[in-house]
Formats: structure tokens, C-alpha cells, sequence
């Protein structure tokens, strides 16, 4: 599991490797989350020098670099399992891959709100 946190100036941030008990310096324009790739890489969002625009990326902590670039750019990360993301976009869910190709795609306006509505209350939240 990791822990990350930036330091006072915002311009350097820490990630605590919980079960290895090693903490590594990561620069601030990474984003890595909690979802591991394999034992040193994870999956992050590597944001533009203004902070406006983000892209998906695979981020090795151990080396301090990323190690593939995904070319899927300005997300919020909602899920990730078996190399796939699993986006709302607030009017639609979308599944893709680490590559950017959409899996599936479920307009969520298609759904008759009197019918339907509970469970797509349900699914926004």
C-alpha cells in the first residue's frame, strides 16, 4: 500500500511504501495512485507544468521515471482493475484500456429517469 504526501512548499512529493517500509521522492508533477502495476510500477497521472492537463501514465517510484505514457489525457481516475479504467463522465460510464481504446461505453441519458431512476441515482454517486 502507498502513502503519498507533498512537502510544505508543494514542490516535492513522498511516497511511503507501507509494506516495504521505503519511501521515495517523486516529482510534483506525478500523480501516483495506489493501483500497482506490477511490484515497483503503478499507474499516475503525469500533469502539464500549469497543473491544467493531465495524461495517464505508468510511473516506476523505485527509478523515479515513467515507463509508458497511455495517450488517455484529462481524467479522474474512478476504478481500476485487469489494465482497465472504468470512467464517468458524469452522462455516460466508460471502460478502457491502458492503450486509450474503448471497451464499452453506456450512455446514461438512454435510461428512462421514472423508470430507472433509483439505480441511476444510484450509479452517478
Amino acid at each position: 500500500m502507498l502513502c503519498a504526501f507533498f512537502n510544505k512548499n508543494l514542490d516535492k512529493q513522498y511516497v511511503i511504501d507501507l509494506k516495504n517500509k521505503r519511501e521515495y521522492k517523486i516529482d510534483s508533477k506525478i500523480n501516483v495512485s495506489n493501483n500497482k502495476i506490477n511490484s515497483n510500477v503503478f499507474l499516475a497521472q503525469n500533469f502539464s507544468e500549469d497543473f491544467t492537463e493531465s495524461e495517464m501514465v505508468f510511473f516506476n517510484i523505485k527509478e523515479n521515471k515513467i515507463t509508458k505514457k497511455c495517450g488517455i489525457y484529462n481524467i479522474d481516475l474512478e476504478f481500476f482493475f485487469d489494465n482497465m479504467i472504468l470512467i464517468n463522465r458524469r452522462t455516460k460510464l466508460e471502460l478502457i484500456n491502458t492503450e486509450g481504446d474503448t471497451i464499452w461505453l453506456i450512455d446514461l441519458s438512454l435510461f428512462d429517469t421514472q423508470k430507472y431512476g433509483e439505480k441511476l441515482n444510484q450509479i452517478k454517486k
